[in-house]
């Protein structure tokens, strides 16, 4: 049987992305920094609902007066440092051009993004399904598990 692979678009830069069913494990962003990126956000939600309940902020007041307590104190600040006289880097005439990601043509072989292997050009746009035996369970007349008594 031909392997087959399984087409999607990022969820986070919404780039269409093929991948092979070796490499699928359930991914919803494409092969570069988009998974970092979100479990980052993701974290940052986290910790920000953190220091907004009780316990957190709690926890982050008794951590700024343990960071307090073990500071030298200081009576004079510092001299600021020199800014240099240069305002703008020495070839600023050279304009920045964004990266264009490619799209995925379907005339072109398509490859897994994540392995590089070539695939077919047939693709499924869902997972494979895993087909999961259950055990029936006899139910008694009142709907619990049970012998069937009639």
């Amino acid at each position: 049987m031909e392997t087959t692979s399984r087409f999607f678009l990022c969820a986070r830069c919404r780039s269409q992305v093929c991948i092979c069913s070796f490499c699928d494990r359930g991914q919803i962003y494409c092969a570069g920094t988009c998974a970092k990126q979100s479990r980052a956000a993701s974290v940052r939600a986290a910790g920000a609902r953190y220091q907004a309940s009780r316990k957190g902020r709690f926890n982050h007041a008794a951590r700024s007066r343990r960071y307090r307590a073990r500071q030298n104190k200081v009576t004079h600040q510092g001299s600021p440092t020199q800014s240099p006289d240069a305002l703008l880097p020495t070839n600023s005439t050279a304009a920045i051009v964004p990266a264009v990601k490619p799209k995925l043509d379907v005339s072109a072989a398509v490859h897994c993004h994540f392995c590089g292997q070539p695939q077919p050009a047939f693709v499924r746009r869902g997972f494979l399904r895993c087909r999961v035996r259950r055990i029936a369970i006899p139910l008694n007349r009142k709907g619990t598990p049970g012998d069937y008594s009639p």
